[in-house]
């Protein structure tokens, strides 16, 4: 049996039997591991996707929204957020979103969660039952990149080799403030191209 030695900011944090990655940003390799103590989660959690969490060459241009019609970005649970995770190349302003299908390539809000990225590490975002968005299967997630954009970061990809990545756009408007997208505004999918993003989130089901 093998240990793995992290520094815990918020012990309280960790769920029993919840499973954790962790990414080293200064090496190439990611772990996963189970959590021993902590409270017991009385409901299973759903993730969007089972991306690593890892440091990536690109960051999204300022001002704009991206999400993608693929695997990595579609909820697949009727629930609320209660929990994002992502990769941050560096302090900034993003807004974790999710968006629904309103006509052919065109999207409106259904919420967003407005962050303070961190610098050069994986950020875990709770959400209070407040700020928690409801949410539907088929709907999408996204980040918008405000002014001062945040650091969340992604990879280009081939999608022959990565056909699961593909159909992820930047969407038009664009917009310097993220709190002045409301759920009236639609938005319309631009180029799509192949993109991996180190970002997540976790769906607590319907009761």
């Amino acid at each position: 049996m093998s240990w793995i030695t992290t520094k815990a900011k918020k012990p309280s944090f960790f769920v029993s039997g919840e499973i954790y990655d962790q990414a080293d940003k200064n090496k190439c390799y990611i772990m996963s591991f189970k959590a021993m103590v902590g409270p017991a989660r009385q409901y299973q959690l759903y993730r969007t996707n089972w991306l690593p969490l890892i440091s990536r060459k690109n960051v999204g241009s300022k001002k704009k929204v991206y999400a993608g019609i693929n695997a990595n970005f579609v909820i697949e649970h009727d629930g609320e957020i209660v929990q994002w995770k992502f990769y941050s190349k560096y302090v900034g302003d993003i807004a974790l979103q999710v968006w629904r299908e309103v006509g052919i390539d065109q999207y409106s809000l259904v919420g967003q969660n407005i962050v303070e990225t961190i610098d050069n590490d994986v950020q875990v975002v709770n959400v209070s039952s407040s700020d928690r968005i409801s949410v539907e299967a088929g709907q999408l997630i996204g980040v918008h990149y405000g002014k001062n954009k945040g650091g969340l970061c992604y990879n280009r990809c081939n999608s022959n080799k990565n056909p699961e990545a593909y159909d992820v756009s930047w969407m038009e408007p664009t917009i310097a403030n993220s709190s002045l997208i409301t759920p009236d505004m639609v938005f319309t999918f631009q180029l799509s191209s192949c993109k991996i993003f180190s970002l997540t989130a976790f769906i607590k089901p319907v009761e």
